[in-house]
């Protein structure tokens, strides 16, 4: 219990600051390669889909967690132009494909955690 409510809090804090970074006018990632930025898109959507697997806000259903992640991420894009940002079809592509690898993590624990349990028990 105690482990999920602090899961939980670090969901909140960290879409908190993912969504101030993203929407922050005139920030600009700059790499050793270009579009360094992608890959820290998709890192960070991977990274924001585990942490809302973890906070029990969608059972273990892998589904809604694919759902809401995808529909966070276009969220997320397409509400920048309200911040003096762009809207990019790049950057949308990373954030899915980081939510989508976020969720088959998250589905790969769920499975081996539900395996690992007696029938009837729950976490």
């Amino acid at each position: 219990m105690l482990f999920r409510r602090l899961c939980l809090a670090a969901f909140v804090v960290y879409t908190l600051a993912l969504l101030t970074a993203t929407h922050w006018p005139g920030l600009v990632v700059h790499g050793p390669v270009n579009r360094s930025d992608l890959y820290i898109h998709f890192l960070v959507f991977s990274a924001w889909a585990v942490l809302l697997g973890f906070s029990g806000l969608v059972g273990r259903s892998p589904g809604k967690l694919l759902l809401i992640g995808l529909a966070f991420a276009v969220f997320d894009e397409t509400t920048q132009p309200l911040f003096r940002r762009q809207f990019d079809w790049a950057d949308l592509a990373a954030n899915a494909g980081g939510i989508l690898m976020g969720t088959l993590g998250m589905a790969s624990l769920w499975r081996v955690l539900g395996a690992s349990q007696p029938a009837g028990a729950e976490t």
